[in-house]
């Protein structure tokens, strides 16, 4: 194909090597049959015989068509578009062009759709096979046409005269972005938008709100020319409404300019949002606001448009409402393919891949978004904890710089700066780091006396390192609720492993060691450790459930951990290699160090492996839980990132 648009000579399949007497005989192999039409079609598109080109393209056509290979008719479709058009028929092409949006847009298929838009483009001169750019080579080469990347007015940008970038931070505050289009109400649109940010910070907020609400409704929706202006109008009356009546008079209000604008994309897409926020109030009143006529609503203006990021940004949030997360990350993935600088699409798209296990795809997005120009401190936060999470340290370093560039320092930054330089060895720069978050009055201090005790023995000053960690295990650790559990797990594992070559008789070591026992959060390193002085043998994989009560002092005991002090009793899973079950419960009660004078019980063993050769003993210590509390696996808190180091019942022997 290239070297047919470059107008050379087509390749010639029959020699060097022969192809031919390898090819299947037809029908057995209808790709290669479709991959052949599609080259002879352009061949003679090409060379002139567009008769010829056309014919061959449309029997294809009508054979994917009755076939449903709708992926592969869509591209037979657009060459058979431009073969008319190159043959100058563009009254056959038009219509062909018609059924071809209306499937591209059903499936969402926006490649198609804008090859499509440049390909019908008067101004741009059509080619066989439709692209997003010039040709620079070859008969087809033209230096005239428009840009094949769409410009902010293109992709409904916040330069776009026809997209309203009228989507709030939060419920409470109504806001827009800069635009240098003007429409007719513009000045207008300014003023009613600071009459209700003033009014919503004032302390008696009614009176003024209700003025802005009677000049919103006192509009002459008919002669309203711009859609933007009439989508701007249905956002702000949103904020305005101070009780039910005021609600039903502004969806009136809306109801009535969707009627004048009823096939205007944002209109739709504003108005649905503001359906949705009404019915997330108050579902009795606005009974008539469904779920299914809102979907009905984002979904039309998506078709309509498929261009405005916005539009798919508030799809994307109705979608993640009613858990259609496949579609809600479509369309957040969509906006921000649309717009790669827009702060609340890289960040709720990030957000999805985090929530479903994709941490990597996370930080991608992150990256990218301020690769292209995003100048959103937070979207540089988030991709410095995206980098954290994936011990990518120098990325984090990179991250929390351009964060600071953006916004300011403040408290956290300085914490995550100092794990980034001690995992790259630059401990006397994590430890000016520590020394620097402390200057910002931090939540707490556990996590900043375990990063210093880490550096300070990875530099060998042994005395201070014990020492700290010594004044540190005189916190108990229910009070820390400023860490996830994941974030203690993490600090306390890297400080054992920075003290894992002293004596095993150190008085810090043995304290250290003690409590993390107790508070179940011992790393799987240690137990690691200490089955290498075994020798290998034929062992089986056990888990073993033990159930420890707790008594009433629970939650002032060493152990206990932030989210527990209710617990009457914790459930704890282990993982061990033994040569009987037997052998597994005696392991494992020899390993279990509660610091409780109350009983443990063995609930459960089960046989998770068999047959491996390896040394005996403890593999890992699952996190603690409790029936009874059924908040209890809810111990997230502060700023901490939440990664799946320690994840519960996570099984190493298997790997």
């Amino acid at each position: 194909e290239v070297r047919l648009l470059l107008g050379e000579e087509a390749v010639d399949w029959s020699t060097n090597p022969p192809m031919t007497p390898w090819l299947p005989e037809e029908g057995e192999w209808p790709e290669i049959e479709l991959e052949r039409a599609l080259g002879d079609a352009l061949r003679f598109v090409v060379q002139g015989d567009r008769a010829a080109g056309i014919k061959l393209l449309t029997e294809w056509d009508q054979r994917l068509t009755q076939q449903e290979c709708q992926k592969e008719w869509f591209e037979v479709r657009l060459r058979l578009i431009a073969a008319y058009l190159l043959d100058d028929k563009r009254n056959r092409a038009e219509p062909l062009a018609r059924g071809l949006e209306a499937k591209a847009a059903e499936a969402n298929d926006f490649l198609t759709l804008r090859r499509l838009k440049r390909l019908l483009d008067p101004n741009t001169q059509p080619v066989p096979i439709p692209v997003l750019a010039d040709y620079d080579a070859g008969p087809f080469a033209n230096g005239t046409a428009t840009s094949a990347t769409p410009s902010a007015d293109e992709s409904g940008g916040a330069t776009s005269g026809s997209e309203v970038t009228v989507d709030t931070t939060d419920d409470s505050t109504p806001v827009t972005a800069p635009d240098d289009n003007d429409t007719p109400l513009k000045a207008e649109m300014e003023q009613l938008m600071e009459q209700i940010l003033e009014a919503r910070q004032q302390e008696e907020p009614i009176e003024p709100l209700r003025a802005a609400r009677e000049a919103i409704l006192g509009y002459d929706i008919s002669s309203i020319v711009s859609p933007r202006d009439g989508a701007m109008l249905i956002h702000l009356a949103r904020f305005t409404v101070t009780g039910p009546e005021d609600a039903r008079s502004v969806w009136a209000f809306a109801q009535r300019m969707l009627e004048h604008f009823s096939q205007e994309a944002t209109v739709i897409s504003v108005y649905a949002d503001l359906g949705l926020h009404f019915h997330n109030v108050d579902e009795e009143e606005f009974a008539e606001i469904t779920h299914e006529e809102l979907e009905r609503l984002f979904r039309k203006s998506l078709m309509l448009d498929p261009e405005k990021p916005r539009n798919f940004l508030r799809a994307a949030g109705f979608f993640e409402q009613v858990e259609n997360l496949g579609e809600a990350e479509r369309c957040y993935a969509r906006a921000f393919r649309l717009d790669r600088t827009d702060a609340e699409s890289a960040l709720n798209l990030a957000r999805i891949y985090r929530d479903t296990d994709r941490p990597r795809d996370a930080l991608a997005a992150l990256d990218l978004a301020l690769r292209e120009g995003c100048e959103n401190a937070d979207v540089a936060w988030e991709a410095a904890l995206a980098a954290y999470g994936l011990e990518q340290f120098d990325s984090q370093l990179t991250y929390l710089d351009r964060h600071v560039a953006l916004g300011e320092n403040h408290v956290w930054v300085e914490y995550y700066r100092a794990w980034a330089l001690l995992e790259l060895g630059r401990y006397e720069e994590c430890l000016a780091a520590i020394e620097r978050e402390r200057e910002f009055e931090p939540p707490g201090e556990l996590h900043l006396q375990l990063l210093r005790a880490a550096a300070l023995a990875q530099l060998d000053r042994d005395d201070e390192a014990a020492t700290e960690i010594m004044t540190l295990l005189q916190s108990p650790l229910s009070e820390v609720e400023y860490l996830s559990i994941s974030g203690i797990v993490r600090n306390f594992t890297r400080v054992w492993i920075a003290i894992a070559d002293w004596p095993a008789e150190h008085p810090a070591r043995l304290a250290l060691e003690q409590r993390l026992l107790e508070a179940g959060l011992m790393s799987d390193e240690y137990f690691h450790h200490r089955r290498e002085s075994d020798a290998e043998t034929e062992v089986n994989f056990y888990r073993v459930r033990l159930r420890q009560a707790t008594g009433d002092d629970w939650g002032t005991h060493a152990g206990c951990l932030p989210g527990q002090q209710e617990w009457p009793y914790y459930q704890i899973e282990w993982g061990v290699l033994a040569t009987t079950e037997e052998e597994a419960v005696d392991r494992v009660l020899q390993q279990h160090h509660s610091g409780l004078d109350l009983p443990v019980e063995v609930q459960q063993v089960e046989l998770a492996g068999e047959g491996f050769t390896d040394r005996p003993g403890v593999v890992w210590q699952g996190y603690r839980w409790c029936d009874d509390a059924p908040d209890a696996e809810d111990l997230f808190f502060g700023m901490d990132f939440d990664d799946d180091e320690g994840e519960e019942f996570m099984d190493d022997s298997e790997e």
